[in-house]
């Protein structure tokens, strides 16, 4: 779940302390912050998913029966208020719309805390898959 697996390290979500004590990143609920966190954490630069060819923006996938396993995301309408709340101020934006039948949602990050620190320097990179990890 974190950037870089490193098999000797804990896993770990990346994140500017200068966010963490921005107002905009405050101004959030608890629970929209801790989706944002979330989203984070399953952003991955070495699987060719986390990147829209299209676009070649960052994203990441979620799906609300995976969010409510999590501690906080009891109900559908916590998970939906939390993300109208990142939609609305500007922290997400929507790349891939899903649902019930079109499968999870697909989210670009967006805003001044959107880019992440290896994107930029792996974005060049190609990766290819190689007995059933990225290598």
């Amino acid at each position: 779940m974190s950037i870089v697996t490193n098999r000797k390290k804990s896993p770990f979500v990346l994140i500017k302390i200068q966010m963490l004590r921005s107002p905009e990143f405050r101004q959030l609920s608890p629970i929209a912050q801790l989706l944002w966190i979330y989203l984070r954490a399953n952003y991955n630069p070495l699987n060719p998913e986390c990147v829209n060819r299209a676009t070649g923006r960052d994203q990441v996938y979620a799906s609300y029966s995976e969010l409510k396993t999590i501690h906080g995301f009891h109900s559908s309408a916590t998970i939906s208020k939390a993300f109208s709340e990142l939609l609305n101020n500007g922290w997400i934006e929507v790349a891939e719309k899903g649902g019930l039948y079109a499968g999870r949602s697909a989210y670009y990050f967006s805003g001044p805390y959107g880019q992440f620190p290896l994107s930029q320097k792996m974005q060049h990179k190609t990766f290819r898959v190689g007995h059933g990890r990225y290598i």
